[in-house]
């Protein structure tokens, strides 16, 4: 019977209560001490004097103002000079709407860390009122007509731009859709945000792909499609239409966020999700590469995109047929793509799924690989294995005949099988002993699996053990339902043999354990006796000396399955532990996982094996008996008082550390507890998790701290080891701060160092500023400038800002000290933090490194009217500014900002210095839409043949898809062709010019590099880009001179996947283009087949009509370009009458070039 403990009245009562409890216990009093004194003088009275002590006092003081609802104390608490306590009380009253007022007052000048902890515990709340009040800082918001959280009026606290942003999924509709348009360039939660306002998101999103150029909506999908994933879920109809409407997601990589939420998609309309996914596959080329409907199972696993899972596959290829036979119609050459599509569907539903998907493959001569044969029904499987066998190729592959023969029912399969299995070689004995067990097994009849190993296994007895482990590892995969007591016979005699032979590895031992272990889970519950009996006997024969455990799983059997399993394994188990074999018992455990939790008798023995096995067994046995949560406490005590230096092993500490604490003490005496797991002689030091001492009682951190203190003086300890005991020292608030203030004077540079770094992980680490500025100009600046760091978001904005200006005006603080100085202060803000950046800028003495730190931080900033003033000088004044300032893209800013950064882009495009100027023209296209003066300096750029810049090509296209009219685009194009046009060689009496300094027609290389690259660049980022493209070729086609780059152009433009008389009347266009100039029909014929090389769709009926109307053509140009044609659909339908009689007529062809070629295209086998 339990005795119930007098509740304490005082402080030292509760105090000397708790002192001998665990920690459980102790809450647990202390919870029941608060509850029957609530109401009574005397709660007050001990919270004061409660109160009165240190950082555990208070700790309880939190815990007993909670359980009475006492909120004078609980609100006087948010003001605790520990900070790890203030947020425990902040998460305590967050709920409260009662404490608000309190919270928000705390935020006055509060430091960065105390604000993202108020961040965190509203979102963790959800209080949405909360939240509202503090992006809107509790009045009106004006100033920034883009809805910034910036513009809030009055006096009233409200949090930085940055904090206001991570709020948002909690905050209401209403304030999401007033604030979010004006905070899209900051760090947005946008998946969160996507599931709790998906309306708002979605209408957002939508509004600014309208509104943007296509150049520019791809950098605003990358940022935002999180939030389009969140909310599939809520809205899919909106989300679907919202893809539909817009295509800028078809020429980036699918976003793993959507990609598993495709589920949601389908479930609400299957059929549209699978037409989008289709349809951006065939348009992405190359057979939907990157797509979420191709299964790339393949490569590094952090390289692997995820995919849809096997659900979502079967529900869109079973609700939407007609759409799910355009997706395997897409990878019909894919055996891989096929097999998966199938094996996803019903095996009903396969057999007119594969000819469906197939009807363009030339089955008759097609070799399928053996993994879709595989997911084939069975009829349909062996009809193609016959097929296949029938083949030549296959034929002559004795291996894939081999293979293929497997596939076949082991009535017509049998003789080829196993006449291999009495092969000289022993490598195809090897390969054709599995294949045998895999046909045998296919026909899933276990009379018949009996009799194969009864009559066709007899000769493995004197196989050598490379023949035999893949044997025995086929049958080890082999379903378990096949074995049946008539294999019992069979089944011993091929363990026996597999155990007694002189040659046996530890593999088919392996192999054979496995077997017998999965006949044994499989027919535990069925009570099948001979057959359990032959798996104990084999269990018993292939029993190892070694003591590793087997790591085969049994945790994922039926619910009660398991109790089945170990009442058959107990016989051997019992034998085992009788005879000190233990690994049976670990091996057993291992593999129940938690389902050994629930079975006594499992526990009682790795009890046992504890108490009696070696120390090394012992190791392996602790774990698994305290993997229990629920009696993990109980046992860790009952392993202290057997053996105390079990405290060795993580698992015990871990418990002792956390919950325990009751059995902490004799281990901070300083002695090594004696036992079996501490060798004799050994100093050993016990190493608890230190963020487990916010738990311990004061005086166990003192004891503790000592101990860390010893390993610290201890001059034979390494020095990893005492620096590492500095280092959690300071995790012992106040008890270990001496040890911190001892080594800050060490001559030892890495004790001081460590004692340094550690100074802010004491309770308040605001405090160890004023230390860490005295070596921010000496070499232990390398470690207290990024100490300093973490100090800083502790601390007040107004008093750091005096700190980070001493450091930035000492002539002796190191540069890095410096630069890490504005880092701070750009982190931490404040209201003087630009005008520290200024007059860091504007100071002459200050290096030049420091100054580019300072104005480079100015851009965060921009609301201020003197940034611009000195961001313009600054450029103009230091090159390494300008191209710092470069890296900064339009999503990046506030958009009321983008238009004057826009011009400063492309007042950098004519800098002095040409890597700037180049870096300039790289990027300036992308701010186009805010900036029109990027036209002009694209442009100038271009025209300017007598620079010897290099042209970026990219920003003409990039220009072009960020909104820049054609029109202008093919104005410049005439000039630069007039300029070309004007070039000579030479003087004009045909001298040429010297070698020294000649530049070759600068013109018109410019012009050819700028056809040559301008449709991938305009690829990559606009949709409608062969307009673009065809009218540049048409301007190009004007002069003779550049008919080449015309065709090639214009072949680019062709769409490969139009309608047959589409595509034939432009084909013919370009036939006439190219009309009595072979080299450049030429040219548009090695585009043409580059194109589809590379994977641009295509449509072969439009293909095979287009090329019979230009065999036909008797032209030279139309018989070049019907054979491209020929020779890249061609192939691919397996060489078909209809492309033979266009290879046929081109054969015939007037001109003996093209007749020529065409015979060189080889249409079958040799």
């Amino acid at each position: 019977m339990q005795i119930m403990t007098p509740t304490p009245q005082d402080a030292y009562s509760l105090l000397d209560a708790i002192d001998a409890l665990d920690r459980t216990r102790r809450m647990n009093l202390v919870a029941r001490t608060a509850r029957e004194l609530a109401g009574t003088p005397r709660l007050g009275q001990l919270l004061a004097e409660l109160a009165e002590g240190g950082t555990f006092e208070r700790g309880l003081v939190l815990t007993m103002a909670r359980i009475t609802g006492a909120e004078a104390v609980l609100r006087s608490m948010l003001s605790d000079p520990d900070f790890g306590l203030r947020v425990q009380v902040l998460e305590a009253v967050i709920a409260a709407p009662g404490f608000d007022a309190a919270v928000v007052a705390s935020l006055r000048d509060a430091p960065v860390a105390w604000q993202r902890a108020v961040v965190r515990a509203v979102r963790r709340a959800r209080r949405g009122d909360l939240a509202d009040a503090l992006v809107l800082g509790g009045g009106d918001v004006g100033g920034g007509g883009d809805g910034s959280a910036a513009g809030a009026a009055g006096d009233s606290v409200r949090l930085p731009d940055e904090l206001a942003a991570r709020l948002l999924p909690v905050c209401s509709e209403s304030v999401v859709a007033r604030l979010l348009p004006g905070l899209t360039h900051l760090a947005v939660d946008w998946k969160r945000l996507g599931t709790s306002h998906p309306q708002v998101v979605l209408s957002l999103i939508g509004r600014q792909l309208d509104d943007l150029p296509e150049g520019s909506r791809a950098a605003w999908w990358i940022r935002c499609a999180d939030g389009v994933a969140g909310a599939a879920q809520a809205q899919p109809e909106q989300v679907l239409a919202l893809m539909e409407r817009h295509d800028v997601w078809r020429r980036l990589p699918f976003p793993n966020g959507l990609a598993q939420r495709l589920g949601a998609l389908a479930d609400f309309d299957a059929e549209r999700t699978l037409r989008l996914l289709v349809d951006a596959a065939i348009g992405a080329g190359s057979a939907g590469t990157g797509s979420p409907l191709r299964n790339g199972t393949g490569g590094r696993y952090w390289a692997r995109r995820p995919g849809l899972s096997r659900r979502v596959r079967r529900l869109m290829l079973t609700e939407a047929p007609g759409e799910a036979l355009r997706w395997g119609r897409l990878y019909a050459d894919d055996d891989q793509q096929v097999a998966m599509l199938l094996k996803t569907l019903p095996p009903a539903m396969r057999d007119a799924f594969f000819d469906a998907v197939t009807v363009g493959r030339d089955l008759e001569r097609e070799i399928l690989a053996e993994f879709l044969l595989d997911v084939l029904p069975h009829q349909r499987r062996h009809r193609e294995a016959r097929r296949m066998l029938a083949l030549p190729t296959v034929e002559r592959d004795p291996a894939r005949k081999l293979r293929v023969a497997a596939r076949l029912p082991w009535a017509e399969g049998r003789a080829v099988i196993l006449a291999e299995t009495r092969a000289a070689d022993a490598s195809t004995r090897a390969a054709a002993y599995p294949l045998a067990i895999a046909c045998v097994a296919a026909e899933r009849d276990p009379e018949l699996f009996a009799r194969f190993l009864d009559e066709d296994l007899t000769r493995m007895r004197n196989e050598q053990d490379p023949v035999r482990q893949p044997t025995l590892n086929a049958l080890a995969q082999t379903a378990p339902a096949l074995f049946g007591e008539s294999a019992v016979a069979a089944l011993t005699r091929l363990a026996t043999d597999a155990v007694e032979v002189r040659d046996v590895s530890a593999g088919s031992l392996t192999a054979v354990r496995r077997l017998a272990r999965r006949v044994l889970v499989h027919h535990a519950e069925a009570g099948d006796g001979a057959l359990l009996q032959w798996c104990l006997r084999v269990l018993e024969q292939v029993e190892g000396s070694t003591d590793s455990v087997d790591r085969e799983r049994l945790d994922t059997l039926r619910h009660g399955q398991e109790r089945a399993v170990v009442d058959v394994l107990a016989p051997w188990v019992e034998r085992g532990l009788a005879r000190a074999q233990y690994r049976r018992l670990l091996s057993l455990a291992e593999a129940l996982g938690r389902r050994a939790f629930a079975l006594p008798d499992v526990q009682d023995w790795l009890r046992q094996t504890i108490w009696d096995a070696p120390a090394a067994t012992a190791r392996a046995a602790i774990p698994l008996w305290l993997a229990d949560p629920a009696h993990r406490d109980e046992r860790v005590e009952a392993l202290v008082r057997w053996d105390p230096s079990v405290a060795t092993f993580w698992t015990v500490a871990d418990v002792i550390a956390r919950r325990r604490t009751d059995l902490l003490d004799r281990y901070l005496s300083g002695s090594a507890p004696a036992g079996r797991f501490v060798a004799k002689g050994v100093r050993w030091f016990p190493s608890f998790a230190i963020d487990a001492a916010d738990h311990w009682l004061p005086r166990q951190r003192v004891q503790y701290a000592a101990l860390l203190g010893r390993v610290a003086r201890d001059s034979g300890a390494t020095m990893s080891a005492r620096c590492d005991a500095i280092r959690r020292s300071a995790r012992l608030g106040t008890a270990g701060e001496a040890t911190l203030q001892r080594y800050l004077r060490s001559d030892n540079v890495q004790l001081q160092e460590a004692a340094l770094g550690a100074l802010v992980w004491l309770p308040d680490p605001a405090a160890a500023i004023p230390t860490l500025l005295e070596y921010t100009d000496g070499d232990r600046a390398r470690v207290a400038v990024y100490a300093l760091t973490r100090a800083a978001l502790y601390a007040r904005p107004s008093q750091l800002d005096e700190a980070l200006r001493s450091v930035l005006s000492s002539p002796t603080a190191k540069v890095t000290s410096r630069k890490e100085a504005l880092r701070i202060a750009g982190q931490v803000g404040g209201p003087h933090v630009v005008d520290l950046l200024l007059q860091t800028w504007h100071s002459e003495r200050q290096h030049r490194h420091v100054r580019t730190a300072a104005v480079t931080r100015l851009v965060a900033r921009l609301d201020d009217a003197r940034v611009w003033d000195a961001l313009a000088a600054a450029t103009s004044a230091d090159r390494d500014v300008a191209v710092e300032l470069l890296r900064v893209v339009p999503l990046g800013i506030p958009a009321r900002h983008r238009a004057g950064y826009g011009k400063l882009v492309a007042d950098l495009c004519s800098y002095p210095e040409s890597v700037v100027r180049a870096t300039a023209r790289q990027q300036v296209a992308d701010w186009y839409p805010w900036a029109p003066e990027a036209e002009l300096a694209i442009r100038s750029a271009v025209l300017d043949v007598a620079s010897t810049d290099a042209l970026s090509i990219a920003a003409v296209g990039r220009l072009i898809a960020a909104g820049w009219p054609p029109d202008r685009y093919l104005s410049m194009v005439r000039e630069l062709m007039q300029a070309a046009s004007a070039e000579r060689d030479g003087d004009g009496d045909g001298n040429v010019a010297p070698a020294a300094g000649f530049r070759d027609r600068p013109a018109r290389r410019r012009l050819e590099d700028l056809a040559q690259n301008l449709t991938p660049t305009l690829r990559a980022s606009l949709g409608q880009w062969r307009p673009i493209t065809a009218a540049t070729a048409e301007v190009l086609a004007v002069e003779p001179g550049w008919l080449h780059h015309a065709a090639r152009l214009q072949t680019h433009a062709l769409d490969l996947s139009a309608a047959p008389s589409e595509l034939t009347d432009d084909v013919r266009a370009l036939a006439d283009l190219t009309q009595d100039r072979p080299m450049a029909a030429r040219a548009a014929a090695e585009t043409l087949a580059s194109r589809a090389a590379q994977g641009d769709p295509i449509d072969p009926e439009s293909f095979h009509a287009a090329a019979t109307a230009l065999a036909a053509d008797s032209r030279v140009s139309a018989g070049i370009l019907a054979l491209a044609l020929a020779g890249t659909a061609g192939p691919g339908s397996g060489w078909k009458q209809e492309w033979r009689t266009v290879v046929g007529t081109l054969r015939r062809h007037s001109d003996a070039d093209v007749a020529e070629e065409a015979l060189q295209l080889r249409m079958g086998a040799v």
